[in-house]
Order: C-alpha cells, then sequence, then structure tokens
C-alpha cells in the first residue's frame, strides 16, 4: 500500500486499494522484476519510514486538525510528502497525479537514509515543517468544503470527510491545492 501511495501517487481510491494491488494494472509496476533488489529495498524502507514519521505526527496535532481525525489522511499525506524531495525541481500544480509518480521514481532513495541509525530519515526537523504546512494547507482545503456545505444550510460530517477522501477525483483536487499552495509560502 505504501508503494501504491507514494510512488504510484494513487493514495485513496473508491474501488479498494487492496484490489489495485493485484490488478493488472499496477501489479507489474509494484513488483516490478526489472528494478534493482537493492533499489527497491531503500524504496521499501524509506516509504516505511516515512509513513513512521507521518503516522507519528498525527497524533499530537490531531486535536488541533480535523483532518487528521480521518482514516484516509495517512496515505494522502505520504502521497504529497513526496513534494518535499522534489522542491529543487519545477512542479507545476497541474502535474497530474501519474505524472508526479514519474518523476519521483528518479529519486535515489539510498541517499535519503541514514544506513547507521536504524535506517531513519535525513533531514527530519525541515521535513516535519513541511509535513505541517501540507497538513494546514489540508485542513484549509476541508474547511473550505465545509463552509460551502453550510452556505446551503447543510452540515458536513466526518463521513462525509471520508467519502470526498475515496472519491477517485479528490486526490488530483487536493495535489494541485497544495503545490499552489507551498508555491505560494515559498
Amino acid at each position: 500500500m505504501l508503494r501504491l501511495s507514494f510512488f504510484l501517487q494513487i493514495p485513496i481510491s473508491s474501488k479498494g486499494r487492496d484490489k489495485l494491488v493485484f490488478s493488472d494494472l499496477y501489479y507489474d509496476e509494484i513488483f516490478n522484476s526489472k528494478v534493482n533488489e537493492d533499489d527497491q529495498f531503500y524504496n521499501l524502507i524509506f516509504t516505511y519510514k516515512l509513513s513512521e514519521k507521518i503516522n507519528s505526527m498525527r497524533l499530537p496535532h490531531e486535536k488541533n486538525f480535523e483532518i487528521l481525525r480521518n482514516n484516509y489522511i495517512g496515505d494522502v499525506i505520504l502521497s504529497l510528502a513526496s513534494l518535499y524531495y522534489l522542491e529543487d525541481k519545477k512542479i507545476s500544480p497541474k502535474i497530474s497525479p501519474k505524472e508526479l509518480g514519474e518523476v519521483i521514481k528518479e529519486i535515489k532513495y539510498e541517499e535519503l537514509i541514514n544506513k547507521t541509525t536504524a535506517y531513519s530519515l535525513k533531514d527530519d526537523s525541515s521535513l516535519e515543517k513541511f509535513i505541517l504546512n501540507i497538513i494546514k494547507t489540508l485542513e484549509n482545503i476541508l474547511d473550505v468544503k465545509k463552509e460551502a456545505r453550510k452556505e446551503h444550510g447543510e452540515e458536513w460530517t466526518s463521513k462525509d470527510t471520508m467519502n470526498w477522501l475515496k472519491k477517485d477525483s479528490t486526490y488530483p483536487e487536493i495535489l494541485e491545492k497544495v503545490i499552489r499552495k507551498l508555491k505560494q509560502n515559498i
């Protein structure tokens, strides 16, 4: 699932993520026998450690950010965290998740891992700030959705958040808005 979220930029899906992993569409990309085993190992360790970092940040911030109380948000943040490793590249807000996935594949993940310290991630402090900026942007997007619903005299519930995140069209919309916001903060 980590590969699906980070490398293929498919953090959420109404089709069922477990079915996507073993589908004809993604199986060969996820279990690519043409990729060097060492690279596969470092890719896996990297995404696992990044996912751990995101999960460790969620609990302390959950009380301040409603978006973090949703079960699907960890995979969304994992996918968006890929942008941290592309800061030096010019990424357009109109980039598709698939195109972003292609750019992400070019990163040398072995260089981003401290092998001497239990395979920890390098540059933790600025990564945490980056992830917090993503969380704030996601919370802002959620607030706008809730306010729009309120304008129509309806209430936005946690189930609405879950349904919104599970929709296949949601992630490309989120990706564009997050890239725009990050570019404003530069």
